[in-house]
């Protein structure tokens, strides 16, 4: 952390001591001794909950961010409101929310997120487009050539 930072950082964390101290003069040496830097702020944050330091960090102007858990993110709700986890349609169980695709074409409608097809969930339409007919899918099933086979060919 900069000089101009750090001050601003150990008063936020009520440890204005920090500062002075000749171990973390400067990102070098906070560099250098991480480990007894790591240790002092474990046992500073340790001490208050998370709702407490955000207050403290936003009243000093001190940048920081949240490290969430998986269950806090999909239920984040900036995260809904821009769209970012969306539904899954056709998931089943507890899976039932996902991380939307980046990618947006103008003028193009994004397509709702699905759950990916089970192995050879689709083999028979796959294997009918390319012009094999249920006799030749059963074979390939019977023969072990497609895997995964859900369901049998229609007749």
């Amino acid at each position: 952390m900069t000089p101009d930072k750090w001050a601003g950082f150990t008063t936020a964390i009520a440890r204005p001591d920090l500062a002075a101290d000749p171990r973390f003069a400067d990102p070098a040496k906070q560099m250098a001794n991480v480990v007894e830097l790591a240790a002092i702020l474990d046992e500073v944050f340790a001490g208050q909950p998370m709702s407490h330091w955000a207050q403290a960090f936003d009243a000093a102007g001190v940048p920081f961010g949240v490290v969430r858990d998986p269950a806090d993110v999909i239920n984040d709700p900036q995260l809904a409101a821009n769209n970012i986890v969306v539904p899954l349609e056709g998931a089943g169980g507890k899976l039932t929310s996902t991380v939307s695709s980046p990618i947006q074409v103008e003028g193009v409608a994004k397509q709702p997120a699905h759950r990916a097809p089970e192995l050879g969930e689709h083999n028979d339409e796959i294997l009918h487009e390319l012009g094999f007919d249920a006799a030749q899918i059963r074979a390939f099933a019977e023969r072990q050539v497609i895997a995964g086979r859900r369901r049998s060919a229609a007749a």
